[in-house]
């Protein structure tokens, strides 16, 4: 049923919250195992090469997407997906708690750093399993349970408050990995205090109130949904050109993937003085995100897609041509704008291509184009880092994300229904009582 406009705005604020609620644990939890700050001088101190590291990177990255065309399958059909998120939002990071209780009471010593090594890399597959599961049910369900035309504005809101609990979560790594505790023991507080955080801070998806889709058969098999999924780039051909155009831009990822390294090859930068970086840049990745949401509900998510793009080829540009180390603030600058205004611009416009109950399916076939960007790219350019050097390497990835941005301004359109609310129109949402059981 729809409400008029005071209930529905009071159900829309009440869902934020909650929503809100669980990503302030998230941003409070995730920059202990940061990807970007933690992760790469981690594995680089157990000896990995730069290779290693972005292969690492991209294969968990790749896992995620590829995961997510699976997502449409596994819930279209459930008309109420809160409890499938809740369990799923605490399973994704239970490896992280696994890992950091081996670091810490396990770990064999540098002598036999291949064997962590190895326990990470398994740690990043259940990872990326779960999480590439879960990403499009869970974009789905924030659609379902806050206000339509507030999409952009509700996503850039929680992840603006998950940018600043990320702030304290930064500066406790740093206080970890500065602190007279031995290696093993300050990466097990890190990945174990992370996976705790991330594991409890779930419990506020019990009480979003979430509406009844309409009731979507399951496919017969896995092979009849992958048909029909697919179908719809034959249906709709404006999307398969954003999404073959969005998978481009992708390639921007690769600026998270070689940054840390980069600077700690190049420039001599430590683990400590990497992560207070990560505490400066928060804030950055945290702005964008709201202010990128903001605009891309009034002015659309083209033009945040494009500025995301070009943000990306910026900041590897900043590295191919860096002089000095004062340029890692440009390089960390164009990644927090990239990470931050990216993910909810693309997860809004793509929504707007089937504005009905379930999007996953269109989110999954989105994932589907990126995964072997964010594969093979960090692969190749590691091999370029080790034939010409990280230099001519970055100055080349650059190249891809601004020629993607340009295509994307000149072929892109967004479509005309689900238009953003005027100032004082009349808001719904669909929404039922709080409920307890899933189908």
């Amino acid at each position: 049923m729809v409400f008029k406009s005071k209930r529905a705005l009071r159900i829309h604020r009440r869902n934020l919250a909650l929503l809100a609620v669980v990503e302030a644990f998230w941003g409070l939890g995730f920059p202990l195992i940061n990807g970007v700050f933690i992760a790469p001088p981690f594995l680089r101190s157990l000896g990995a090469s730069p290779q290693l590291i972005g292969t690492i990177s991209g294969a968990t990255f790749f896992l995620i997407l590829i995961c997510q065309t699976f997502s449409g399958y596994l819930t279209g059909h459930l008309r109420l997906k809160r409890n499938f998120i809740t369990i799923m939002h605490a399973a994704a990071p239970t490896p992280f708690l696994l890992f950091g209780l081996y670091m810490y009471f396990m770990f064999p010593g540098m002598e036999r750093a291949g064997e962590a090594i190895a326990f990470y890399i398994v740690t990043c597959i259940l990872w990326g399993l779960l999480l590439g599961i879960l990403v499009p049910a869970w974009v789905n369900f924030v659609g379902k349970v806050v206000i339509r035309e507030k999409r952009g504005e509700s996503l850039g809101t929680m992840f603006l408050l998950q940018n600043i609990l990320a702030v304290g979560g930064f500066l406790i790594a740093r206080e970890v990995l500065g602190s007279e505790l031995s290696f093993a023991h300050r990466y097990g507080l890190l990945y174990g205090g992370a996976g705790l955080l991330l594991v409890t801070g779930n419990l506020p998806f019990l009480w979003v109130i979430e509406h009844r889709q309409k009731h979507v058969e399951r496919s017969s098999s896995i092979a009849v949904h992958f048909r029909r999924m697919f179908g719809i780039l034959r249906e709709n051909p404006p999307f398969r050109t954003y999404v073959l155009l969005k998978a481009m831009s992708l390639s921007s990822f690769v600026l998270g993937a070689y940054m840390a390294v980069f600077y700690q090859d190049v420039f001599g930068f430590d683990e400590t003085w990497i992560a207070t970086m990560g505490v400066a840049m928060a804030p950055v990745q945290g702005f964008s995100a709201f202010f990128g949401g903001m605009a891309g509900d009034k002015f659309g998510y083209r033009k945040i897609l494009i500025a995301t793009a070009t943000m990306g080829g910026i900041g590897l540009l900043s590295m191919a041509f860096a002089p000095a180390g004062w340029v890692f603030f440009v390089t960390a600058t164009c990644l927090a704008f990239f990470m931050g205004a990216e993910f909810q611009a693309h997860a809004a416009i793509t929504m707007r291509f089937n504005p009905g109950d379930d999007n996953t399916d269109y989110l999954s076939l989105a994932a589907f184009f990126n995964a072997p960007v964010v594969l093979v790219l960090p692969v190749v350019i590691g091999w370029l880092v080790g034939l010409l050097g990280y230099r001519p390497a970055l100055g080349i990835a650059a190249a891809i994300p601004l020629v993607a941005a340009l295509l994307i301004y000149r072929l892109v359109r967004e479509p005309d229904r689900d238009e953003p609310v005027e100032r004082g129109a009349p808001v719904t949402v669909e929404a039922v009582a709080p409920v307890h059981s899933s189908d």
